[in-house]
C-alpha cells in the first residue's frame, strides 16, 4: 500500500502524462507497477528458497489480496478475477494440501506463469506513456506475446501432461484456459499495434 501511494505522488509530480489520467487509469498504472515487483519478488523467494518458502507464500497471498481490491478500482472484464480467485486456490492448496512432489512441480508452473506478467505489464505501461506509435514498441509487444505463448500456452501444457499427476494438473486446467483466452486477445491487440499508424487511425 506504501509503495501505491508512493508511485502515486512521485507520477503526480514528475509525469505529465500521469496526471492526465482519469483516475481509473491511475489506479491501473500504479496497480501494474506495484504487481510487477510482487510478482518479480514471488519468482526470487521462489528460485531461491523453493516450496518451502514461507516469504513466497506471504508475498502471494498478500499480492492476490491487494491486486483484487485495486482492481475493482479499474477492471470490468470478468476473467482476470476468475484468475485470482482460482490462483489464490491453488496457493491455499500448495500450502496445505499437495505434497512436496506436488508442490515443486506446481512451484515451477507458477513461477513460468508469474514471469511473463512483468513484460506485459511494460506492454501497457509503455502504450499507456505515449509509446504506443514508436517502432521500438512494436517489438516490445511482439516479444511480450512471444513470450506469454511460450510460457503459458507452452510451458504450462507440458508441465501439466508431462510432471504434474493428475489432481495438480486439474488444479491447473482452468488457469490453462484463461491463458488461452487471454493469448488469443494478445495476438489480435499485436495485430493491431503492427497495423500503420494511419491505417490503425482510421478503424479507430
Amino acid at each position: 500500500m506504501l509503495v501505491a501511494v508512493g508511485q502515486s505522488i512521485y507520477f503526480n509530480e514528475t509525469a505529465p502524462f500521469f496526471r492526465a489520467f482519469d483516475s481509473h487509469t491511475k489506479h491501473e498504472w500504479v496497480n501494474r507497477i506495484t504487481a510487477s515487483l510482487v510478482e518479480l519478488g514471488i519468482i526470487g523467494f521462489g528460485l531461491v528458497s523453493g516450496p518451502t518458502s514461507i516469504w513466497g507464500h506471504a508475498l502471494g497471498t498478500a499480492y492476490f489480496l491487494h491486486d483484487t481490491v485495486h482492481m475493482l478500482q479499474y477492471e470490468t472484464e470478468f476473467s482476470p478475477y476468475i484468475h485470482h480467485v482460482v490462483a489464490f486456490a491453488v496457493l491455499l492448496l500448495m500450502k496445505y494440501a499437495m505434497s512436496p512432489t506436488q508442490h515443486a512441480i506446481a512451484l515451477q508452473a507458477a513461477i513460468a506463469l508469474e514471469a511473463t506478467s512483468p513484460v506485459l505489464h511494460s506492454t501497457w505501461l509503455l502504450n499507456k506513456a505515449g509509446y504506443r506509435d514508436y517502432p521500438f514498441f512494436k517489438y516490445v509487444m511482439g516479444a511480450a506475446a512471444a513470450f506469454f505463448g511460450l510460457m503459458r500456452v507452452g510451458v504450462l501444457p507440458w508441465l501439466m501432461h508431462s510432471r504434474m499427476d493428475m489432481s495438480t494438473a486439474a488444479v491447473f486446467a482452468p488457469i490453462l484456459g484463461l491463458n488461452i483466452f487471454w493469448f488469443w486477445k494478445l495476438i489480435k491487440m499485436l495485430q493491431k499495434a503492427m497495423r500503420p499508424t494511419t491505417e490503425r487511425q482510421s478503424k479507430e
